[in-house]
């Protein structure tokens, strides 16, 4: 999985939605699709944190999280929530 594994059914899950969330930019939002940065893109995250599975970057600045929730409980979403409020970054659940 990212490195030539493959993952757990949910990662499969997880990335086929990502994908479809990807291409629906493309089709609908192309000026944000433009600037999308996937997770492997991004920075890895510190002990605790939840990043967001995307972000839309423009200039180097982040404007808006993409996140795939999935099966996620109250804290994950808690935590993926505090980690946009701490940046004043809008974030959007899929």
């Amino acid at each position: 999985y990212g490195r030539g594994q493959l993952g757990t059914m949910y990662q499969w899950t997880h990335d086929l939605h990502m994908a479809e969330i990807y291409s629906y930019f493309k089709q609908h939002r192309p000026d944000e699709y433009d600037h999308w940065v996937g997770e492997d893109g991004l920075p890895k995250a510190e002990a605790g944190e939840k990043r967001p599975d995307a972000l839309v970057v423009v200039d180097g600045l982040a404007i808006r999280a993409i996140d795939f929730t999935g099966r996620y409980d109250a804290s994950r979403l808690l935590a993926l929530h505090n980690h946009c409020e701490e940046r004043a970054l809008p974030y959007e659940l899929w």
